[in-house]
């Protein structure tokens, strides 16, 4: 057996019966006990008292050098000075891929502003939390025809009106195949998270992927 993280505890076994007693001290952090040599996946969440709010995700904030924040996705264009500015709330790690070999790591702790500069096309970047990725980009360029494509259905999608539509499971295999549209893919996955969409964008994007 094991906290995470640890804390003080004792553990005996009553002669009578084939079983451990465990006492311990919880903290106000959530913990976790494990338990097994092999089964890895055996554990318990333990809390001190039960969480009355509901936790939102770590705070990651990715800035341009004109101060935009920068959503994580597929871009076709380098930003200014090939150069980000990032903030994030915990210690992190940031993987520089490039054409998905990695090229840098850096290690950066908490409540720092870190930048990356010579960000060329052919970049990843992601930024880890333990082993989640909370944020990510990729930097390729552009085919011909499909920017402007991209950017006019966008602009029809985030300007769509009327009443909320839930979104079909099914569109959420289909960002995968929008690589050449990477803000049609944003406004995607963004939707995907809210659950609807107004009617005129549901109508459009199904109309787009009839005829994609």
């Amino acid at each position: 057996t094991r906290f995470f993280p640890n804390v003080r505890n004792h553990c005996w076994s009553p002669q009578e019966d084939n079983f451990k007693v465990i006492e311990t001290e919880l903290t106000d952090r959530p913990q976790i006990l494990a338990i097994g040599r092999l089964q890895l996946l055996q554990y318990l969440y333990l809390w001190k008292d039960l969480p009355t709010q509901e936790i939102g995700s770590p705070k990651v904030e990715v800035k341009d050098m004109n101060n935009q924040i920068i959503e994580g996705g597929i871009y076709y264009k380098l930003p200014k000075n090939s150069t980000l500015q990032i903030y994030t709330e915990f210690d992190c790690q940031i993987i520089v891929n490039k054409n998905n070999v990695v090229e840098k790591k850096f290690f950066v702790k908490s409540g720092d502003f870190f930048n990356i500069g010579e960000i060329k096309f052919g970049y990843e970047i992601k930024i880890l939390y333990g082993l989640d990725c909370v944020w990510s980009v990729n930097y390729e360029r552009a085919e011909k025809g499909n920017a402007q494509a991209d950017e006019e259905l966008f602009f029809k999608l985030e300007r769509g009106r009327g009443r909320q539509i839930k979104i079909p499971h099914t569109w959420g295999s289909i960002g995968g195949k929008l690589k050449n549209f990477p803000k049609v893919k944003n406004w995607l996955y963004k939707s995907i998270r809210k659950g609807f969409v107004n009617e005129e964008s549901y109508l459009t994007f199904k109309q787009f992927i009839l005829n994609f």
